[in-house]
């Protein structure tokens, strides 16, 4: 008696089938995005300047291929700065009246440019933090200059953006030595301050015969 109650009438029947049938284009139409999304991100990738990208800790195939894509041709900018602009995290002065009470937090991020690259930027900056050498420094130094945790992230967001045109622009591979101080040298300290005497170049000489 139970079972007979439990069978679904004819227009149920009908209904289910109908909506599974929209269900399974449904998937397959998602299927074919997906693999229309994955073949135009293989080919964002399939080149130099992606897998010089992918050496920059923090830079991960999406990321690479959202720089890729919205920065387009590198030579536009003319200089880093350019670029931070377009990506809004150049800095912007607030105007409250209570400005200048916090300097910490009287300069905040623009967020007026590519909210995209932005959001790539802030990926690479938190990534970063923790695997990427010059951006742990970098944030390790403004919170110890009194910045603020978020704000220490936007001046990271920054550097990331910069560590992606020293890259791009010079063609070659990341190097975490390019985005630090030079070491100091004292010898060559000692040279520029030691006093020079009469009659003597300091200069560099041949060395005799």
């Amino acid at each position: 008696m139970l079972a007979r109650e439990s069978v679904a009438a004819p227009e149920m029947e009908a209904q289910v089938t109908f909506e599974m049938r929209l269900l399974i284009q449904q998937h397959d139409f998602l299927d074919r995005q997906i693999a229309e999304a994955e073949a135009q991100l293989a080919s964002l990738l399939d080149g130099d300047t992606a897998r010089r990208l992918l050496t920059i800790p923090g830079v991960g195939p999406a990321t690479a291929a959202t720089l890729i894509a919205e920065i387009g041709d590198i030579g536009r900018f003319t200089d880093v700065d350019q670029l931070l602009a377009y990506a809004g995290v150049h800095p912007k002065e607030q105007s409250s009246g209570t400005k200048g009470e916090r300097p910490e937090t009287s300069w905040t991020m623009a967020k007026t440019g590519n909210a995209y690259l932005r959001a790539a930027a802030y990926r690479m900056a938190v990534v970063g933090i923790k695997h990427n050498p010059v951006i742990r420094t970098h944030c390790a130094r403004k919170r110890a200059a009194g910045k603020s945790a978020m704000n220490a992230v936007g001046h990271c967001m920054s550097k990331a953006l910069s560590l992606v045109w020293g890259v791009w622009r010079s063609g070659q591979d990341f190097d975490p030595r390019h985005g630090e101080p030079r070491p100091f040298d004292k010898t060559l300290w000692d040279l520029s301050v030691a006093p020079q005497r009469p009659g003597v170049d300091t200069r560099q000489s041949k060395a005799p015969r």
